[in-house]
């Protein structure tokens, strides 16, 4: 995990905070109070080794137990800052605040499907790929709130149903065996009406569909006939001496 000096510094506060919280209680848990200042101790440390850097510095956790445990940590940290930002600001901040983490979803999802490997079972892996794109799709769409003011409005004056959504979604996803089901309902007809027709109308229509089939059919034996009596008529040789009767 990477993280800046700077919120090393924050993370370190807010463990100093709930150490003294605990701290003040009787009924202190005693394991969790050592974990915590064992953290902050470590965190001392690290900012002994880069006493010179500036807090944008960033550094990589995750080389030791010890700083496994501040990474843990970290994590928490900064989604109760994200909550915080967004209970404290303007709605405009919220949204912004929501997409940015929602962006960083999308970000760590591509990186774990990019090394998934097909594996023993290649239908369960492409089954769990599948929904790891429905879920980056519907992080993406969060995260284009950022940009788009129109669909923060019609958000705020519609609510979404959930399961709609998630079937349409599922709808554009592709696969073989969709593909080929697509190919035999096309072969059939195609999707059929949402509204059936009456029963007379539907039989006026057939018979309108075959009547404009066999004119067209008729159309082209009359044009065919037509281009090979033309070229019959081109092809033919007349007796010497002999004239086309007028």
């Amino acid at each position: 995990m990477k993280v800046t000096l700077e919120e090393l510094r924050g993370l370190q506060k807010s463990l100093a905070d709930r150490v003294e919280f605990l701290s003040a209680n009787r009924n202190v848990d005693m394991d969790e109070l050592n974990r915590l200042r064992s953290i902050g101790l470590r965190i001392s440390m690290i900012f002994l080794s880069y006493s010179f850097e500036k807090d944008s510095k960033e550094i990589e956790l995750g080389y030791s137990d010890e700083e496994n445990a501040i990474a843990e940590e970290m994590e928490a940290y900064r989604v109760s800052q994200i909550h915080q930002r967004i209970n404290t600001g303007s709605c405009l901040s919220c949204v912004e605040n929501l997409a940015d983490m929602a962006m960083d979803l999308v970000r760590q999802i591509n990186e774990i499907v990019s090394g998934i490997k097909p594996g023993r079972n290649a239908i369960l892996m492409n089954n769990i790929n599948t929904k790891f794109a429905v879920a980056s799709e519907f992080l993406t769409e969060v995260a284009s709130l950022k940009d788009n003011p129109d669909k923060i409005s019609a958000w705020k004056a519609e609510e979404i149903s959930s399961a709609v959504t998630a079937a349409s979604l599922m709808g554009r996803t592709k696969s073989e065996k969709k593909s080929a089901a697509a190919r035999l309902n096309g072969k059939k007809g195609g999707r059929p009406r949402k509204n059936p027709l009456p029963e007379s109308v539907a039989k006026k229509e057939e018979n309108a569909r075959k009547s404009k089939k066999s004119a067209s059919i008729a159309t082209k034996k009359t044009v065919a006939a037509k281009k090979s009596y033309a070229v019959a008529e081109r092809r033919m040789v007349l007796p010497r001496g002999s004239k086309i009767a007028k």
